[in-house]
């Protein structure tokens, strides 16, 4: 058996997987004990065309169709031959010693089922990279909280710290799985299309008696939101879309009501600036496409909460 399994799933990031796929390499050279997975997901500019010519060794499946990320990651776990097993985003670069310093972790610390890097921005920030397992009350702060005081602080690792501590859940983006906790949990749920699926692992393995940690020293560059404003209203409804999926499964059908009740007074509030908005700047192009996505963007997710859309 191999030490490690690294698994990156690809939808038109072809610039940000040679990237991320460079960086493991690097970071790795010379290291026999790892195998590196590439799933596409019918990706339309040529990803895996780049991966077959720069990276003949890794192990690509091409999918027809875009299937998400938890059934393209449960396509390949069975056949990976890994003690650990790495979830990596294709828009994370690998820094330093990164991967091997959570390999170590997890032979240090048998209790521990999940750990996750150290997330950083382009410029070497904190990013997010950990948070508490959502209920409603945290998703009513994070939905007002933004119209009062700007934008909600996000889960990163203080500069000042160097010890693994203990959380509710990582983030995908970058999270390293042992294989024994794999086989106790489960695979991918893969009811999530996208978002809140790293969220419910995490929580199954807690369930299962199992410890999650981030790690600071374990540091990867992560360039989330890079996406443009039309896909960002598209991402940002396959959000609430997991939420629900995840507060009805883990909580009950009454709980994930009572959230769908909670969003839809919060969203009715966030409406009241984005058709002041539109008055105020109607005639400015400039501003025209976003408010425009940030329209559609609501009137989809009533629709959603209303039942009129799944």
């Amino acid at each position: 058996m191999l030490k490690l399994s690294i698994i990156i799933i690809n939808w038109n990031t072809k610039h940000l997987l040679f990237n991320c796929l460079n960086s493991i390499f690097n970071t790795l050279d010379g290291k026999t004990w790892f195998e590196v997975w590439v799933v596409d997901n019918a990706s339309k500019d040529s990803s895996a065309e780049m991966v077959k010519k720069d990276f003949r060794q890794v192990n690509l499946i091409e999918n027809k169709e875009n299937v998400g990320f938890s059934r393209a990651n449960n396509q390949v776990i069975p056949l990976t031959n890994g003690e650990y097993v790495l979830f990596l985003n294709s828009d994370t670069v690998v820094l330093s010693e990164a991967i091997e310093y959570m390999i170590a972790f997890l032979d240090s610390n048998p209790e521990a089922g999940i750990c996750g890097a150290n997330l950083l921005t382009e410029d070497f920030k904190p990013n997010m990279s950990y948070s508490y397992f959502p209920t409603i009350r945290s998703e009513i702060i994070r939905e007002i909280r933004p119209l009062i005081f700007g934008k909600p602080p996000k889960r990163c690792v203080d500069s000042n710290l160097e010890e693994p501590f203990a959380v509710d859940y990582v983030l995908g983006a970058a999270m390293m799985i042992r294989r024994e906790t794999l086989n106790s949990v489960g695979l991918f749920d893969e009811d999530f299309f996208f978002y809140a699926e790293d969220v419910d692992l995490c929580l199954r393995a807690r369930k299962k008696g199992w410890k999650i940690f981030c790690l600071p020293k374990a540091k990867i560059i992560h360039l989330f939101g890079k996406s443009s404003i039309k896909e960002h209203t598209r991402f940002e409804l396959e959000f609430y879309k997991s939420r629900n999926k995840f507060f009805q499964k883990h909580y009950g059908n009454t709980y994930g009501f009572c959230w769908r009740l909670s969003l839809s007074l919060c969203k009715l509030w966030q409406l009241i600036p984005v058709l002041l908005n539109c008055l105020t700047h109607l005639l400015k192009i400039k501003n025209n496409e976003i408010l425009t996505c940030q329209i559609k963007l609501l009137f989809n997710i009533y629709r959603f909460l209303l039942g009129l859309s799944h």
